[in-house]
């Protein structure tokens, strides 16, 4: 449906949304990196829950807890991020971000069943510390590089776009981490279960570390 609607704007005269805005190779790499950044950001708070709780057999209360320093440490960084960005530009702070952002999916990629809380807190929260350096200032970057008619239209389609890279990051992953716990080997559930987890992970991580390499070049 959104390749008809594609289609059908731009074939309008007056589009509802006007597509030109893919002309700035700014905005469509970061665009491209916000997806990433999202996927990654809706994809984990799945699986981390679903590991906390499965595995660990935590309460669905305790696994908030788990995931809440991370939550605060991405609100407290986002006023800062946009002083850093005024100050450094999108570039810095997207492949610092996003470094963050692959170094704390690929140490969930190590989990196992004695893995502790406080570690998971720990990655966590570093991957969200990542995520507030790569959101703001990339999607702030990509609607500056726009003419300012056309920023009502850049960011209806970052933030649509941005829902759909969460929808299908997430079938993406939990489809494969259904795969890679059926033909893990392990006898044991458990440990399939865990091993299918930072399959995904691994290709979560590896998805960022793309994103590094568009950031660099392209941003």
């Amino acid at each position: 449906f959104l390749a008809i609607f594609t289609l059908r704007q731009l074939k309008l005269d007056e589009p509802m949304l006007d597509l030109r805005v893919f002309k700035s190779r700014i905005y469509v790499f970061s665009t491209i990196i916000v997806m990433i950044a999202y996927a990654s950001l809706i994809s984990s708070e799945l699986m981390i829950p679903m590991y906390l709780e499965n595995i660990k057999g935590l309460s669905a209360f305790r696994s908030g807890l788990v995931l809440m320093p991370g939550a605060i440490v991405m609100g407290i960084m986002n006023p800062i991020t946009g002083i850093l960005f005024d100050k450094y530009g999108a570039r810095v702070l997207a492949i610092t971000g996003l470094t963050l952002l692959a170094l704390g999916t690929f140490g969930l990629s190590r989990l196992t069943v004695g893995t502790t809380e406080m570690y998971v807190i720990i990655i966590y929260a570093i991957r969200m510390f990542g995520i507030a350096m790569i959101t703001m200032p990339l999607t702030t970057s990509g609607l500056n590089s726009l003419d300012r008619n056309y920023y009502s239209h850049g960011n209806a389609i970052i933030n649509t776009l941005r829902q759909v890279a969460g929808s299908i990051g997430t079938s993406m992953i939990i489809t494969l981490m259904t795969k890679a716990r059926a033909y893990s080997g392990y006898a044991n559930p458990t440990e399939a279960s865990v091993f299918g987890m930072n399959v995904s992970f691994a290709a979560v991580g590896i998805l960022t570390a793309i994103g590094i390499v568009l950031a660099f070049f392209t941003v």
